[in-house]
C-alpha cells in the first residue's frame, strides 16, 4: 500500500513543482524514503519490545490515521493552491 501511496506523490509533486526544481525535489524524496526506511525498523523493533503486538500495530495505526486525515482534509486544497502559484508563475514568465 505505502508503494501505491509514494507513487500518486511523486506524481502529483512532479505536476505541481516547478521544472526547474525537479531534480532537487526528487532527491529530498529520495533522501526522505531512505530515512524512513533507517528509522522505521528500529521504531518498529523498540515499540515491540514494549509491547510485541500492540506496539508496532499501534504506531501504524496513527500514523496512517494522521496521514489519512491530513490527505482527507488538506491535501487538495494544498494541492490546488500549489498548482494555482505554478501556473501563475508560468504565465507571468511567458508576458
Amino acid at each position: 500500500a505505502l508503494g501505491v501511496v509514494n507513487t500518486i506523490f511523486t506524481a502529483d509533486t512532479s505536476k505541481i513543482a516547478d521544472p526547474s526544481e525537479l531534480g532537487g525535489l526528487f532527491g529530498i524524496l529520495g533522501s526522505v524514503e531512505s530515512l524512513a526506511g533507517i528509522i522505521g525498523p528500529i521504531l518498529g523493533g523498540s515499540l515491540a519490545k514494549i509491547h510485541p503486538i500492540r506496539g508496532p500495530l499501534s504506531a501504524v495505526l496513527i500514523l496512517y490515521g494522521m496521514v489519512f486525515t491530513m490527505v482527507y482534509w488538506g491535501y487538495e486544497s494544498i494541492v490546488g493552491r500549489a498548482k494555482l502559484s505554478v501556473s501563475s508563475s508560468h504565465d507571468k514568465k511567458e508576458d
